[in-house]
């Protein structure tokens, strides 16, 4: 408001101090905007003080600010809401991000004894390197790559089907990798009960 500016102003003949703000104030058409206001004192040769100031338009920085915090709440609000693990890893193999399906598998890499990736026959541990996203961070697609998980939250395990590709950007290069995990137990166990059938 014009009671804080004046005030500030104040200040800075009083103090001779310095100031920077972010203020909404209207621009010569009366609309309204986002400024980076600078002010500071100037003296001049008998040295009376004034106050001397630069203003910068940052309207349009404000409302990318705004409309990058609306697209990652989206973000957010997608990945909380698919019922399959999602999980975004960095180039080096750093989780960038997962959802709340995802968070049972929180902790794989450091397990030990009975919990763990395993490959379908449900003993033998998959390597690091093989898993779905170390083999996207490589520039490999992986399409429905059968895993058997066994964690604390599923001490018997469950059997998932793993999708996962390489995170590129605009030039191509490999920054990071996704991948996306469905839970095929019920159908797994399906085909092995009717296969047991038939034996």
């Amino acid at each position: 408001s014009a009671k804080i500016i004046r005030q500030r102003d104040l200040e800075i003949l009083s103090e001779h101090s310095t100031s920077s703000e972010r203020d909404a104030l209207p621009n010569a058409d009366g609309v309204e905007g986002n400024w980076v206001v600078h002010r500071f004192p100037i003296f001049d040769a008998r040295r009376r003080c004034f106050i001397g100031g630069i203003a910068f338009d940052v309207t349009s920085e404000k409302q990318k600010e705004e409309q990058l915090r609306d697209k990652s709440e989206l973000l957010e609000l997608i990945l909380n809401n698919i019922g399959d693990p999602v999980i975004a890893v960095d180039q080096t193999g750093a989780l960038l991000l997962f959802n709340p399906a995802a968070i049972k598998l929180h902790g794989l890499d450091n397990a030990r004894g009975k919990y763990g990736l395993f490959m379908p026959d449900k003993v033998t541990r998959y390597a690091q390197a093989d898993l779905p996203l170390a083999r996207a961070i490589r520039g490999e697609e992986v399409r429905d790559l059968e895993l058997f998980v066994r964690t604390p939250y599923h001490a018997e395990g469950i059997t998932v089907s793993a999708s996962a590709q390489p995170l590129k950007d605009k030039d191509g290069k490999v920054r990071g990798s996704a991948a996306v995990l469905r839970d095929i137990t019920q159908r797994k166990q399906s085909e092995e009960a009717l296969t047991a059938a038939r034996d």
